[in-house]
């Protein structure tokens, strides 16, 4: 496991640095939707992605070092899950508005706690509980249910919010056998392979 942080601040400051350039990505492939499928714009971003992971893995343990794992079937299907998530995502980014699609994905933290305690045996205190309540309720003031955002489009995110937990607890254990490199590399080079 990593270092922790004295002042508490690099952990939430990472977080929500990550968070904005989600954000900022999908601002972008909502633009990109309407000029090209979201099939060829999957294969775009995990290509760029690879591209990435191959330059990270070469300068921190070399490439062939980082495709060495004993967990090669877990860590593809762990790879076809975040494909799938990503692409189930990007095709609900063309049915849905942009904000009425991340509140329904925001219901993913409260997925990852439920897998979390039922497969990793992660004890959750009311704190967490709170908290993840209180952005499902958020997501749900957000949606403003009753006038129509429920369609069918609509489990597109909520199909990608079950994935990506499912993504976040398999991550979760396979940190604890892989190398952060290791990881990353599969994910980019299963992701761009099939996409």
């Amino acid at each position: 496991m990593g270092q922790t942080d004295p002042n508490g601040f690099r952990g939430p400051l990472l977080l929500i640095s990550g968070m904005f350039c989600f954000a900022l990505m999908d601002s972008l492939t909502v633009f990109l939707l309407k000029e090209i499928s979201f099939v060829q714009l999957l294969t775009i971003r995990y290509w760029l992605f690879l591209a990435f992971a191959l330059i990270y893995s070469h300068y921190s343990v070399g490439i062939i070092t980082a495709f060495r794992t004993s967990r090669l079937k877990f860590q593809i299907t762990r790879s076809l899950i975040a494909l799938a998530e990503v692409g189930v995502f990007l095709l609900g980014l063309k049915f849905l508005a942009l904000n009425e699609a991340h509140a329904l994905l925001a219901i993913f933290p409260l997925v990852t706690i439920l897998l979390g305690v039922f497969f990793l045996r992660e004890k959750i205190g009311r704190i967490a509980i709170t908290g993840v309540l209180t952005g499902f309720l958020g997501a749900l003031i957000i949606l403003k249910p009753g006038e129509g955002v429920f369609s069918v489009a609509a489990t597109l995110p909520l199909i990608a919010a079950l994935l990506f937990a499912i993504y976040q607890v398999m991550t979760r254990f396979v940190v604890t056998v892989d190398s952060y490199p290791t990881t990353l590399l599969y994910t980019a080079v299963i992701g761009a392979f099939v996409s």
